[in-house]
């Protein structure tokens, strides 16, 4: 394979903060010795190596910033590379070039399916080489910082948001338990059983919140990670009203009785795993529940729509108008003074984050005095 040294002039001006390394994985030892002759002028740290099961040791203990791999080798190929570390989540993300010595539209595609960044067709220039590298680099530093972006807005919004929701179960917790302390000898069965049930519903509100916390957390985190986003599409579930009444019997919400729930359900494939489904429909259910009058009924309808499945919860309570509807976000609540509802305003944000993740719809309809429709559109599985 032949690499044109020519026109030199440095290109370390993109690589901005510490030292870049590169891992080089290929059999060819003429090919590594050159990549790493032209990204040493460039301030770049190149690690070789020579096969495909070298390569994966070395990106899982040195997790370089780039790996450039040969598709055709003895042993485990790029293809088994690039699969043994996406199944890692620290090195999935790792941006991933090809070298192949003949790039067809059906290899290029394949490629781009399974996780590849790039591909660099044999033989290739020095400029090809590092504008190649360049492109990954910047991308990488641009969805690090959307990140960091991301989650400096959550500290801000958590900050201003979740001490009160913070304090208020906190605060019942230790005032009644400094009370069973203090003067349990002279209470009865029925005061202490009252207590110690305001605690333990206290407690799970905490519990809820904090959990939430840290899903809503994971999903800003997952948000700027396009190959994770990518990996959870692939999830199907077989909806049907078995399932969903399954989902909605935990009676995870803190109430008493479980909620008066109504089933019309048509059955459909739909593309979202079940996980990501139960925690959709919680926090619909939460939200439901929340809004409506003690023993209101609350209707749950789904079906296909078009190309797209429609969950939707009915229900009677209080109205959204629709600038309010339009703001809704992470630890924002409305009217809190006029309706003293529990909770923190994270979980529709966290169901309209999920849906992101799937390329779903999150449709709210509400007028004064009528019933509030919150549905949710999934996209069908198009193999069904």
């Amino acid at each position: 394979m032949a690499i044109f040294l020519v026109s030199w002039f440095p290109y370390n001006f993109f690589l901005s903060g510490t030292m870049k390394k590169i891992l080089v994985i290929d059999d060819s030892s003429s090919i590594r010795k050159s990549i790493g002759r032209i990204l040493a002028f460039e301030d770049i740290e190149t690690v070789e190596a020579e096969d495909g099961l070298e390569g994966v040791e070395k990106a899982k203990k040195l997790l370089p910033d780039l790996i450039i791999c040969d598709i055709l080798m003895p042993g485990l190929d790029g293809w088994g590379v690039l699969k043994e570390l996406g199944e890692d989540p620290n090195t999935n993300a790792i941006p991933f070039i090809f070298l192949t010595g003949r790039a067809t539209e059906e290899t290029v595609r394949h490629g781009m399916n399974v996780g590849a960044d790039d591909f660099l067709t044999k033989p290739f220039s020095r400029e090809q080489l590092l504008a190649a590298i360049k492109t990954r680099l910047k991308k990488q530093e641009t969805l690090s910082e959307r990140a960091e972006r991301r989650l400096a807005e959550l500290r801000e919004n958590i900050t201003f948001a979740l001490p009160h929701e913070f304090r208020t179960p906190l605060s019942l917790i230790l005032g009644f338990s400094a009370l069973l302390e203090q003067d349990y000898q002279k209470m009865d069965g029925g005061e202490i059983g009252n207590i110690a049930a305001t605690i333990h519903k206290s407690a799970k509100r905490l519990e809820r919140l904090i959990q939430n916390f840290l899903y809503y957390s994971e999903l800003e985190v997952l948000a700027a990670d396009p190959k994770r986003m990518n990996s959870f599409r692939e999830g199907r579930t077989q909806v049907n009203e078995d399932l969903l009444r399954s989902l909605l019997s935990k009676n995870k919400w803190g109430s008493v009785d479980p909620p008066l729930v109504n089933f019309m359900v048509q059955e459909s494939r739909v593309c979202i795993n079940l996980e990501h489904l139960e925690k959709i429909m919680d926090e619909l259910m939460d939200n439901a529940i929340k809004f409506s009058e003690k023993g209101c009924l609350i209707h749950l309808e789904a079906a296909p729509n078009g190309d797209a499945y429609a969950i939707s919860l009915r229900n009677r309570g209080r109205e959204f108008p629709p600038e309010q509807i339009a703001r809704i976000g992470a630890f924002m609540q409305f009217e809190r003074k006029l309706y003293e509802q529990q909770g923190s305003g994270i979980g529709l944000a966290i169901v309209q984050q999920l849906l992101k993740i799937y390329k779903g719809r999150l449709n709210i309809e509400s007028a004064p005095g009528e019933e509030t429709t919150v549905r949710v559109l999934l996209k069908k599985d198009p193999a069904s």
